[in-house]
């Protein structure tokens, strides 16, 4: 697997506008297949997941479930996150528009997300994946998948 810090780190210590920068395609095509691993593993699990690319089309037709990113921009590599389908509804769009913040629904889906989210990452630690928490940003956390484990490497996803 391509390590995707090492195109982080080029973003971040260029001071021209880097971000924009893609990773090369054959970095990408290392991370699509470490999110199809993930993805398969997850469903064999019973988890819903669903793989989304940097180039795939802005749509707030989010399939409930793990949705696995792969970013050939900062933050580069694969990435996970949790959407739970109540997201999708007109009255909590709502709330976060008004940014009702302190709503307790709002509170509570956020709440739920990170707790999902979490245990999403200890399964896959679990089934040997190289996981790591990313808060780098100190603002939320980015989960990321940076290595399938050695059962699977050189396996071809489904």
């Amino acid at each position: 697997m391509t390590d995707p810090f090492q195109f982080s780190k080029k973003s971040l210590l260029d001071q021209q506008q880097a971000l924009e920068e893609r990773a090369p395609d054959e970095a990408v095509a290392t991370w699509v297949e470490l999110a199809n691993l993930a993805r398969a593993e997850l469903q064999r699990l019973g988890l819903p997941a669903s793989i989304s690319t940097s180039r795939d089309p802005v749509s707030l037709d989010t399939p409930p479930g793990v949705c696995i990113h792969i970013a050939d921009r900062y933050p580069y590599g694969v990435l996970f996150s949790w959407h739970a389908p109540i997201i999708d509804t007109e009255s909590f769009r709502e709330k976060l528009i008004a940014q009702k913040m302190d709503d307790p629904l709002v509170v509570r889906v956020f709440e739920v997300t990170g707790m999902i989210e979490r245990a999403v990452h200890r399964l896959l630690d679990k089934a040997g994946f190289r996981v790591f928490i990313d808060n780098s940003a100190h603002r939320y956390y980015e989960f990321r998948v940076l290595a399938a484990p050695a059962r699977l490497r050189g396996v071809k996803s489904v």
